[in-house]
């Protein structure tokens, strides 16, 4: 018989044990598990939410990033073509510069050249005058000479008439 109230006190000190240890499991043990599901889901919605803001911010920059490259595009072609206009106004310029440099060039040339003829009219006409006047008075002198260059002149006179 005291193997039976052994083993009864046995059966005894397990459902104790198990009791106890149900006790401390559901006191303990379940709201501790229940707290870090909680924390856990808690945190998996955080992630969550922070990879959608991810996400949104990600496409956010993406659209900022096409806006400026349209951007440097339609400034690359303002570039370009006020590049363009500078160079057309350059040539222009230079044109428009060698057109006054010719000009220039061409009045100076005329205006020496008068000085030239001037100072040489100034200079020799009386020389050449005389010489003149003195070689047609005495090819003139006589008056049959006259008398002929009168005669071919009234003939040049009515040829013309």
């Amino acid at each position: 018989m005291m193997d039976v109230v052994n083993i009864v006190f046995r059966f005894l000190d397990f459902f104790v044990i198990a009791g106890v240890v149900l006790y401390a499991t559901k006191k303990y043990l379940v709201p501790m598990v229940e707290k870090s599901i909680r924390e856990y889901n808690v945190f998996v919605y955080n992630l969550e939410s922070d990879c959608k803001n991810l996400q949104l911010q990600t496409e956010s920059i993406y659209e900022n990033m096409q806006d400026q490259d349209r951007q440097f595009l339609a400034m690359h072609i303002k570039f370009e073509v006020w590049q363009k206009k500078c160079h057309e106004k350059m040539i222009l310029q230079c044109e428009s510069q060698e057109y006054i440099d010719k000009s220039m060039k061409k009045r100076f040339n005329i205006r020496s050249d008068y000085v030239k003829n001037d100072r040489a009219i100034k200079e020799e006409l009386p020389v050449i005058l005389d010489s003149v006047t003195k070689s047609l008075q005495a090819k003139y002198y006589g008056t049959d000479a006259q008398k002929q260059y009168i005669d071919e002149l009234i003939q040049v006179m009515k040829e013309k008439s």
